[in-house]
Order: C-alpha cells, then structure tokens, then sequence
C-alpha cells in the first residue's frame, strides 16, 4: 500500500484520499491540498525518522552482559528439571565488554540444551516467565517438525556470547517472504537467526518485546527455523496489544509474503 510520505504532493484524488485517511475530514484535506505549503507540511511530519534515529529510543531497554548473567542465574533455579544447566555454565562467563548496545547490535547469553526442543522451550520459558501473557499455537517442536535452516548456525551445548540484529530484513521492499530472505543470506553469506531471537528478548527488559508494533520496532520471523512436517513452514512471534497485551508464537508458510512489511528475520551480527 502506497503510504502519505510516497505520493507527490499535489491536488490528486489519491493524494486526497490519503489526507482523509490521517484523520482530517473532507473539507480539511481540500484545504491542505490547495495550499503547496500546507501539503509539503503534513506530508514531512509523516515522513518516517531515518531508523537509526528510531531506534535508539530503545537503547534504554537493553542489558548488559553482567545484568544478564544474573538474570539468567535467577532462571536458571526457577526452571523446570528438564530444562535446567549446570551453574558451572554461568561461573565461567566473562561479562567484560566495551561493545555499546543497540537493537541492531545487540550482545547478549545464548543458552543452548542438548537438543533443538529443549532450547527453544527453555528459551520461551523466559519469555512466559517475563511477561504477562502467551498465546501459543502449539506447533510441533520436536525434531520431526523442527529443525534449523541451512543458513542457520549449528552450536554445541552450553552458554554462548552472540550478537544479533533484530531488524535486519526489515522492511523488505520487494519480495518480503521468508524463502526470498533465506535465499539472500544464502548468496550473501549471512547467518539468519531462530531461537537466538526469543533468547535475545528474553534477557532484556521486559518492555522492549512490549515495544514491538511493527512500525517503530518490527514483529519476528525465525528464520534460520523450518517447521512443520514438510519443514515448509516458518515460526514467527509477536508482541499483541489485545486485552492487557500478549506474546503470540504462531508458525506459517515460509512462503508467505506479508505485504503488510512489519517483520524483520534476524540475523547474527557474531556467533
């Protein structure tokens, strides 16, 4: 869909329909589109801030590596026994780092079980944990559904020190699918993330998932995962503003293009 900032500025119908679709009424649209100086005025405030600017206004939500490790202690005695880890893991962790943290950039404790399931439940346990509410599909996790995408990376058990960008492919102006993403990495050498996303979420403050409207701070794609039973479909999840607000973990074709431009698929920065 063709957005108020991208159409010119003139006494066109579409460009008159777009005014009424911010909100102002008939005779207000009219207005504005007989005064040049009035429409370049509305169509400059919609005009999205360049996204490093947008982005920052996150910064304040992300953790250190030492405010992690804590966090990830506290985790760790509240966990299910099945999804629990030696201590040791945590002991022999260096939280020392000049690295400064940004949404795009974000450093931060990979915890990895000893199989694909395990991991990402021990990693949506925290998300359960830390938020008010989850709604989950309840798609298949084990390893005849899930598995990771050639252009993911492989890790052995333990606690891994990683950087993510959760906002790369987005938006995508072209072909927005999954498949398309994948293929791109693929050519490119990129490596798509999966579970490392909901882990990266899980280990800052709450409200930066809360954040999450597609606009300012895109919904998640997992796309270093394949699911299903053909291993066609895609896991992605969401912050939801219903109710009180939840977090939704849905699966769907890989295939899919979301016009609606308002996933990102994450990638690693350094694993």
């Amino acid at each position: 869909m063709t957005r108020l900032f991208e159409l010119p500025v003139g006494k066109s119908h579409e460009f008159l329909l777009a005014l009424q679709n911010q909100g102002l009424t008939l005779e207000q649209a009219e207005e504005v589109t007989n005064d040049p100086e009035k429409a370049a005025l509305m169509v400059n405030a919609l005009r999205p801030a360049p996204l490093v600017y947008r982005l920052a206004q996150f910064t304040p939500l992300l953790y250190s590596l030492y405010e992690q490790t804590m966090l990830l202690e506290y985790f760790r005695t509240n966990v299910p026994d099945e999804l629990s880890f030696p201590k040791s893991w945590l002991t022999s962790l260096d939280t020392t780092s000049t690295h400064v943290q940004s949404v795009d950039d974000l450093e931060f404790f990979f915890v990895v079980l000893d199989t694909l399931e395990k991991t990402w439940n021990f990693n949506q346990w925290i998300i359960n944990w830390v938020q008010p509410s989850i709604s989950d599909t309840g798609f298949g996790r084990n390893e005849t559904q899930l598995r990771l995408d050639g252009t993911a990376v492989r890790y052995e058990p333990g606690v891994h020190r990683i950087r993510i960008n959760l906002v790369d492919n987005w938006p995508s102006l072209t072909d927005p699918s999954v498949d398309r993403v994948r293929a791109n990495a693929s050519a490119s050498g990129k490596k798509l993330a999966g579970i490392e996303t909901i882990g990266a979420y899980g280990l800052q403050n709450p409200k930066l998932l809360r954040a999450q409207d597609g606009v300012m701070l895109p919904y998640c794609n997992l796309a270093g995962l394949q699911q299903g039973i053909s291993f066609n479909k895609v896991p992605y999840f969401f912050w939801s503003f219903h109710s009180k607000g939840v977090v939704e973990f849905h699966s769907q074709w890989s295939g899919y293009v979301n016009v609606e431009d308002s996933y990102a698929s994450p990638t690693l920065v350094k694993y």
